[in-house]
């Protein structure tokens, strides 16, 4: 980490594990400005938006990492992560329609390549 950039991660994780989730929140997102590829950290920030009470916002941050984990192939995870959004707004029919996508993908990815 450049020594200039404030650490923005310790102070968010020193705040979450003292249930602080507002100040955890504000410190993971100017993290996520310096870091934007800290998909963790994006996690983190989905979490707590839900956490306090903001669902759609949660919603969105948990679409930009699923679908930063799926086209990076990591389908589970892109998975894991539909079904959390499904869990805080189950009627999100596009989210059912993506994990349908994301099964066959991940099906596909599984199958040997037969020669």
């Amino acid at each position: 980490m450049n020594k200039e950039k404030t650490p923005f991660k310790k102070i968010a994780g020193q705040a979450f594990s003292r249930r602080e989730w507002r100040k955890a929140l504000e410190n993971f997102q100017k993290h996520c400005v310096q870091e934007p590829n800290d998909l963790r950290s994006q996690l983190k920030v989905a979490e707590l938006l839900g956490r306090l009470g903001r669902r759609e916002e949660a919603i969105q941050a948990y679409q930009k990492v699923s679908e930063a984990y799926a086209k990076d192939g990591f389908f589970l995870q892109a998975i894991s992560l539909n079904k959390i959004i499904l869990r805080i707004d189950p009627s999100l029919k596009e989210i059912n329609d993506r994990l349908a996508h994301l099964y066959i993908e991940k099906s596909r990815q599984a199958k040997p390549i037969q020669r």
